[in-house]
């Protein structure tokens, strides 16, 4: 069965509740609030009710579009590492793609948790303390802060629950499994998904 493909401009019907009356629709795009009031859905193709302006309908084509809305990235993922966690990530970025934006160590780190929530990669790797260096003085310290989608935030704060460690702990065992596969054991498989979203920007 062919799915009708609507333009601005196309005609249709539906139900007004504000003009209590079946009435005619025009297809525009509007930014259109989401129910929950927080934040809208940006330049979307609706049902408009021609006699108050309401919107009415919103066809299937529009939903992908809403999805994307409503998982831009609005919640943080903060800690605070000792730095050489940090250069170990720079590391790792420049072994998989020297040209890499300064973006990709978050797209990394976010690749790791992604796979470890899908149970891609063994959890028991990460489910124990394991620092990577002996830290038995005062070390300079670095924020990292990374803006994410509702759904990679859920991945995080299940992947922590998972291991029962902190945050910071949690990153850490993250850090140290990147350094395991990308720069120590060079993984194949994992070095070629990486390098394709490397070079997708």
């Amino acid at each position: 069965m062919t799915q009708r493909f609507l333009l601005e401009g196309h005609k249709g019907k539906a139900i007004c509740e504000k003009c209590a009356n079946i009435c005619s629709t025009t297809y525009r795009y509007r930014d259109v609030p989401f129910s929950d009031g927080k934040g809208l859905a940006s330049g979307i193709l609706v049902g408009v009710c021609d006699t108050c302006n309401t919107v009415l309908s919103i066809p299937a084509q529009s939903t992908p579009k809403i999805k994307r809305d409503r998982n831009i990235a609005t919640q943080s993922i903060e800690a605070v590492l000792p730095a050489p966690y940090l250069d170990i990530l720079d590391l790792a970025c420049f072994s998989i793609d020297p040209n890499a934006s300064t973006d990709f160590r978050k797209k990394l780190l976010l690749f790791y948790i992604h796979k470890f929530a899908l149970g891609k990669f063994d959890v028991e790797n990460i489910s124990e303390p394991n620092p990577l260096f002996s830290l038995d003085h005062d070390i300079s310290k670095r924020r990292l802060s990374m803006k994410v989608s509702k759904s990679l935030a859920e991945d995080f704060t299940k992947m922590v629950s998972v291991s029962k460690l902190s945050k910071t702990d949690f990153l850490k065992n993250v850090v140290g499994e990147i350094k395991r596969q990308v720069i120590d054991d060079r993984n194949k498989d994992v070095l070629e998904e990486l390098r394709t979203i490397a070079y997708l920007g």
